[in-house]
């Protein structure tokens, strides 16, 4: 199994019934009834073929009886099944966003873990100001990149953070995650190269200046404190 779905692994509290969204082959479905980390898990998707991949993984395994296969678009619909997390592994930002948009008390008490292809910051930005809260934000290398892995659990209150923390993340701008330096080399790298575009087009960069400035003041050593979530 990827590095990337382990870490997600990792992030499922012990003992919670998991529905694993967007499974495709159920590889990650599997591991946690293995591992004793989930008693019961949801194999979902949008699509029969994947769902049909992931009934294969589980032929030989002697753990069918422990799995429901369920043929659904996003997350509300296997509410019914009572998991206790929810895993969303695979996809961009903005396609988990979009799962999650409204959320209501349906969700009070859930975990979730997100391993985003794109867009971190967006989904970031969305869970904060949505009544989520990002407890874990952490990075894994695998493949010459590095992929985001986060866990958030849903409370209702809205909070509005700084742009950097969107951006990078808590754990890394406070050099808590292990890979802190390497991405906020990459981040850094990456804005000065939409700055010098913005500014060849004639745009307005002050706001990725800002961001680059920061970043650049933390790996030079500064400390980052997280601030006060309004």
């Amino acid at each position: 199994m990827s590095k990337r779905l382990l870490a997600a692994a990792e992030l499922v509290p012990k003992g919670a019934v998991t529905a694993d969204v967007g499974a495709d082959h159920a590889a990650l479905s599997l591991y946690l009834l293995q591992k004793g980390i989930a008693p019961r898990v949801v194999v979902s998707d949008i699509n029969p073929l994947p769902l049909q991949r992931g009934k294969e993984t589980f032929k030989d395994s002697g753990l069918c009886h422990r799995a429901d296969f369920v043929l659904a678009d996003g997350i509300r619909p296997l509410l019914k099944y009572s998991p206790d997390c929810f895993v969303v592994a695979g996809m961009g930002g903005e396609t988990v966003s979009g799962m999650l948009c409204e959320p209501d008390g349906s969700l009070l008490g859930k975990s979730f873990v997100f391993q985003p292809m794109t867009k971190a910051p967006h989904l970031r930005k969305f869970l904060w100001e949505n009544g989520f809260e990002i407890t874990r934000d952490i990075l894994v290398w695998e493949h010459k990149r590095l992929f985001v892995v986060m866990k958030a659990a849903y409370s209702g209150v809205k909070r509005t953070l700084p742009e950097l923390e969107y951006f990078a993340g808590r754990e890394v701008l406070s050099r808590r995650e292990p890979l802190w330096r390497e991405c906020l080399v990459f981040l850094s790298s990456r804005l000065e190269k939409e700055i010098r575009g913005m500014e060849i087009s004639g745009g307005v960069a002050s706001k990725k200046r800002a961001l680059y400035g920061e970043i650049k003041d933390i790996l030079e050593g500064k400390d980052y404190e997280p601030k006060e979530i309004i």
